[in-house]
């Protein structure tokens, strides 16, 4: 028990985002949560603005160069890796759970309060409790250049094509081709760029 508390947080809290800051060449807020930082990479010229949570257990957290992150942001690997390009922007409270391996392309917009989730819990036998079930894992990709809307959410075993839109409030549970816009619950094809 201390020695996992000890590997999750090798350095005190307000240690951190200045190790990342530094190792980096990265501008990390000093009021981030940070656990397993020595699992945690970024490419030079970033920032993140505002406290974000960073949790890279049992995986790479690896984030591109001149990528910005906002206030609340929370990237969980949860065990799994997430893997985002270069040039990218997350707005205020995005959630990336990367359990089932989440990759973000370059040049991506992720608008405030998108949810992008690599797993889900099993549920359907009723003779034990949800939790004793477990998980089930599938990757999500995200294609380049690509936007999705405010309050978006991306389930698990998706891909997004490059360059593809997907409106805001909308639930992806279906793969997206590329150069298409998506919107509604569950989105659906409106368009093309």
């Amino acid at each position: 028990m201390l020695s996992e508390l000890i590997k999750a947080n090798p350095l005190p809290f307000f240690l951190a985002p200045l190790w990342l800051t530094i190792r980096w060449r990265t501008w990390v807020h000093p009021r981030s949560n940070i656990y397993y930082p020595f699992s945690i990479r970024f490419g030079p010229g970033g920032k993140i603005y505002g406290p974000v949570t960073l949790i890279a257990n049992g995986g790479p957290l690896e984030i591109g160069s001149s990528a910005e992150l906002y206030d609340g942001g929370f990237f969980h690997v949860q065990k799994g890796s997430i893997t985002v390009g270069a040039n990218c922007s997350f707005g205020p409270y995005v959630t990336v759970f990367g359990g089932g391996g989440v990759v973000i392309g370059n040049g991506c917009r992720i608008a405030n309060h998108t949810m992008i989730v690599s797993s889900s819990h099993a549920y359907k036998d009723r003779a034990r409790t949800i939790i004793e079930q477990g998980s089930i894992l599938a990757p999500v990709k995200i294609g380049d250049d690509v936007w999705l809307g405010g309050h978006s959410s991306i389930l698990y075993g998706v891909e997004i094509g490059t360059g593809a839109v997907v409106g805001a409030n909308s639930v992806v549970r279906e793969n997206v081709p590329p150069y298409t816009v998506v919107a509604g619950i569950p989105a659906k094809i409106i368009g093309e760029r």
